[in-house]
This record gives C-alpha cells, sequence and structure tokens, in this order.
C-alpha cells in the first residue's frame, strides 16, 4: 500500500547541536587573530617594517592565479543530517590589479552513520527506523571579490554556483515488527548555489604562500529516495527517505600565488 508523506520525530541522535556550531566559529576567529599577531613581527632597532605585498609584475594587465588545499568540515542545517569531513582543491585566476577571481573547486566529504526515527502522518501507529551513511562529491564555480595588495590579511567574499553528487547507503525497517530493507545504495544528482567568506593570511615575505580560512553556505534541494519494507505478514509498504542537503561549509587549509 502507498504511504502519505511522512513527518519527522526528534531523531535518536542529534547530529550537531547548536552549541557546537557557535564554539567552532569561535574557534576560527581566535585562529585567525593568532596567525595574524603572529605574521606581523616587530621590527629590529634602526630599521623600518617593510610590509609583505603581493607580488607585483610591473604591468597593469597581467595574468595571475591562486591555487589552495583545505580540509573541508560539512554542517547540514537540518537535524537529520550527519557532519562530514573531507576535502577541497581549487584554482582562480585573475587579471592586472582587478580584485576579482574567477575559479572552480573539487572537492569530497563523508559522514558517519545516521539513525533516526520517522512517522507517517496516516498511519500513526506505524513507525519505521532509517539508517543512512551518505558520502557527497562536489563541483563548484565561484566569483570572488579580494584584495590581493592588502599586506597582512586578505579577506574575501564570493557567490558560487555548482552541483553535488550524493552517494548515500541506507536501510528502513518497521520500528514494531520484522519488516526491514537490506542496505541499500543509490546516488543523486543536485544543484548548489550561495555565498561565502574568508581570509588569507601571508606566510611568507613575498606574500605566495597563505593559510586560508574559508566559510560557505550552500542552498541545494533535499534528495528523496523510495524503498520498500516488507512486514513479517508478507505485506509490502512504501517508504520515502529524504537526505538533507543544506549546509555550512567550513574549510582551512593553504592557498598559494601564481
Amino acid at each position: 500500500m502507498a504511504l502519505a508523506p511522512q513527518t519527522y520525530a526528534r531523531p535518536l541522535r542529534r547530529a550537531f547541536p547548536n552549541t557546537s556550531f557557535l564554539y567552532l566559529t569561535v574557534s576560527l576567529v581566535l585562529l585567525a587573530s593568532g596567525a595574524a599577531a603572529a605574521h606581523a613581527q616587530v621590527p629590529a632597532a634602526g630599521h623600518r617594517a617593510t610590509p609583505s605585498v603581493a607580488p607585483d609584475t610591473g604591468r597593469a594587465f597581467a595574468l595571475y592565479g591562486r591555487a589552495s588545499f583545505t580540509g573541508v568540515l560539512v554542517v547540514p542545517t537540518d537535524e537529520r543530517g550527519d557532519l562530514s569531513g573531507g576535502f577541497q582543491i581549487g584554482a582562480g585566476l585573475g587579471w592586472g590589479k582587478i580584485p576579482l577571481l574567477l575559479g572552480v573547486d573539487f572537492g569530497f566529504s563523508a559522514g558517519g552513520q545516521e539513525r533516526y526515527l520517522s512517522r507517517v502522518e496516516d498511519f500513526p501507529d506505524l513507525r519505521v527506523e532509517v539508517t543512512r551513511q551518505d558520502k557527497f562529491y562536489f563541483i563548484t564555480g565561484w566569483l570572488r571579490l579580494q584584495p590581493l595588495q592588502w599586506p597582512y590579511v586578505q579577506p574575501y567574499v564570493e557567490s558560487f554556483a555548482g552541483t553535488k553528487l550524493l552517494q548515500t547507503e541506507y536501510g528502513v525497517a518497521l520500528v514494531e515488527g520484522e519488516g526491514a530493507t537490506l542496505q541499500t545504495e543509490e546516488r543523486d544528482w543536485t544543484r548548489s548555489l550561495g555565498w561565502g567568506a574568508g581570509l588569507d593570511l601571508p606566510v611568507s615575505k613575498a606574500a605566495t604562500v597563505f593559510v586560508t580560512l574559508g566559510l560557505r553556505r550552500l542552498y541545494s534541494p533535499d534528495a528523496v529516495f523510495t524503498d520498500t519494507v516488507r512486514s513479517g505478514a508478507g505485506e509490502t509498504t512504501r517508504a520515502t527517505v529524504r537526505v538533507p542537503m543544506d549546509s555550512w561549509l567550513v574549510s582551512v587549509g593553504f592557498a598559494g600565488s601564481f
């Protein structure tokens, strides 16, 4: 029999407490402040401090670029989601002294197993338990506003659009009964839009190597899968598994100019 759209009960394990996100944000701010302070060295007596600036080729219209490798933490905005971690590589190109870069990122993240209960609106006595483990592959194109000639810190804001491939393994079981599905693997592509901000901290005198910190907000539609659950009496029902895709993405790593 076909089941009506489901509503969700409180999960058995909350994926990410709100206080943890606050602690993470504060920690990133303190890390950035400490790195900037350590980089600002006190000049020796009788010598004038010379700030490190981005390389200047002397040409008003020269092509330049910046590449990065970062570790990422993906924080879902929905409590049915789970934290995942991975990595991201990217590169962007700019032109002359215009403070704009156009680039692309490739990334991967994987999370732990999420477990939660789901109810069905038309069948209040029927509950199913969902277990799920997700992996994400993403490609993102971005446009970034960043003043590369600033000496000690180079903040940026950006907008981006891209696509994500979800690879998920899930199982659905009746809470009261013997019915269950085998572990099923599904894949789904979805779009991704959003905005971000961050900063690059030079760690070399020539300002060609940086510690980079970033935060992105990703907006994506949920991925939805359906599967059949067979009860102990031999009856079958259709169960829906909804994977939340909206998330925050925190990145920390290194970048270099070329």
